[in-house]
C-alpha cells in the first residue's frame, strides 16, 4: 500500500548521464518514502528515440560504420548512446507519463497526491519545451502540491527577460528548495523567501544501492588499471598533457567516453558509466555527476573547469560542493590543487557533513510529500 503517487518532472532527453542518474535517484529516493513514482515525459525531439526514421538512420549508419566509413561514425555514436539511454530509461524509471507539450497544460492532474521538480538545472530555461520555465514551476499543477527537490539555475544572475517568470514562478513553490548556496542567496534576493539548500539526490542515495546498481562494461579492463575521463567540454592541449602525463606515469590506458569516434566508449549506460568511475586509477572530468561519483568511491580525481564561453557560470555547483567537503585539491588550476593529493579522501568531518545532509534531505522529503486531497 503506498502512500500515494508523486509526479517528477525533470530534464529529459536521452544525451547526459547526469540527467538520467539523478532522475533514478530522485525517484528512489521518493519510493522509499513509501510514494509511488511517476516521470513526467514531453514528448518532443530530446525524448523520442523509437520512429522509424530514427531506427532507419541508427541501422544504415551502423553498416556504414562496420564496412569502415568512418564519414558516419560521428553521427553513427550520437545515435547509439541516445538509444541506450532511451533503453536504460525504460528500464530503471518505473512509470515514464508520455504526454505532448500542449497537454501539459490541459490535462487534469488531480490523481497525483504531490509535484516535484528537480535535481540539476531545470530553472535554466534551455528553450526545449513550451513554456519551459513555468512547466518546471509546475505552473499546471495546484499550488498546494508544488515542491522543488534541489533544483538549480546554471547562473548567478536571473536573466533579465525570464525575471519575472522566475519570481512568478519561485513565488507559488509550496516546499522550496535549492541545491547550491548562490542559487538560495538569488532566490533570497527576488523573493524574499528561504530555500532549503540540499544535495544532489545522486549524493543522497546510499553507495551501497550505487553499488548494486552499476554495471561493468564488455570492454572494460582490469579493475584500477585504467583512466576514465568524461568530458562536457572542451579537452584542451593543456588538459591532454595533464591527462597523457597521468596515464603515461602509471602506464594504463584511457576510457573516453566523450571520445565519438570511439562507439564503444561514447555510447555506455549510466550504469556502466558508474561502474566506470568506480573501478578507475584515475577520472579527469570537468562534469558535476562525473565529479560526484568521484566522490562518493572517494577516488583519485582531476576536476577541470570548462572553457567555452559562459560554461565558467556552471563551475560554480563543482566549486561549492568541493569547497564544503574542503576537497578543493582536486580542483585542477585552483591555489590548492596537489597532484600528490588530488583525490577525493574524505575526512571524518566532511563524512558526518554529509550523514547530516543526507538526512535533512530525507526529513525535506518526508515532511513536504504530504497527500493533498
Amino acid at each position: 500500500m503506498t502512500k500515494g503517487k508523486a509526479l517528477l518532472v525533470t530534464l529529459q532527453g536521452y544525451f547526459n548521464y547526469g540527467n538520467r542518474l539523478q532522475n533514478y535517484a530522485l525517484q528512489e529516493l521518493i519510493k522509499d518514502l513509501g510514494y509511488e513514482v511517476h516521470t513526467l515525459m514531453v514528448e518532443n525531439h530530446l525524448t523520442t528515440y523509437a520512429s522509424v526514421w530514427d531506427r532507419c538512420k541508427f541501422y544504415v549508419k551502423h553498416v556504414f560504420t562496420k564496412l569502415g566509413v568512418k564519414h558516419f561514425l560521428v553521427s553513427y555514436s550520437q545515435i547509439l548512446r541516445k538509444r541506450r539511454l532511451f533503453n536504460f530509461t525504460k528500464k530503471y524509471i518505473d512509470h515514464l507519463e508520455f504526454v505532448s507539450e500542449d497537454d501539459v497544460w490541459t490535462r487534469n492532474w488531480d490523481e497525483y497526491d504531490c509535484a516535484v521538480t528537480g535535481s540539476d538545472q531545470v530553472w535554466h530555461n534551455w528553450h526545449t519545451v513550451k513554456r519551459e520555465l513555468d512547466y518546471y514551476y509546475l505552473r499546471f499543477t495546484n499550488e498546494e502540491k508544488r515542491v522543488a527537490y534541489a533544483p538549480s539555475f546554471g547562473f548567478t544572475e536571473f536573466p533579465n527577460e525570464d525575471i519575472e517568470d522566475h519570481r512568478r514562478g519561485l513565488m507559488g513553490i509550496r516546499a522550496l528548495s535549492c541545491r547550491e548556496k548562490e542559487g538560495c542567496d538569488m532566490i533570497r534576493e527576488l523573493t524574499g523567501r528561504e530555500a532549503e539548500r540540499l544535495l544532489d539526490p545522486t549524493l543522497v542515495l546510499a553507495r551501497e544501492k550505487w553499488e548494486k546498481f552499476e554495471e561493468r562494461p564488455s570492454f572494460a579492463v582490469e579493475d584500477g588499471k585504467y583512466i576514465f575521463t568524461y568530458f562536457l567540454g572542451i579537452i584542451t592541449d593543456e588538459y591532454k598533457k595533464e591527462i597523457d602525463r597521468v596515464s603515461k606515469e602509471c602506464g594504463y590506458p584511457v576510457i573516453n567516453a566523450s571520445d565519438m569516434l570511439t562507439p564503444e566508449h561514447y555510447s555506455i549506460t549510466p550504469s556502466e558509466f558508474v561502474w566506470l568511475i568506480h573501478h578507475a586509477a584515475h577520472v579527469f572530468t570537468d562534469s558535476f555527476h562525473g565529479t560526484v561519483f568521484s566522490l562518493i568511491y572517494e577516488k583519485q580525481a582531476t576536476v577541470f573547469e570548462r572553457v567555452q564561453e559562459g560554461a565558467n557560470r556552471m563551475f560554480g555547483r563543482i566549486r561549492d560542493l568541493v569547497s564544503v567537503l574542503g576537497m578543493e585539491q582536486v580542483l585542477y588550476g585552483n591555489e590548492a590543487f596537489s597532484r600528490d593529493k588530488r583525490g577525493f579522501k574524505l575526512s571524518r568531518e566532511a563524512k558526518a557533513y554529509l550523514d547530516g545532509e543526507r538526512e535533512k534531505a530525507y526529513q525535506f522529503l518526508k515532511e513536504n510529500l504530504i497527500v493533498q486531497r
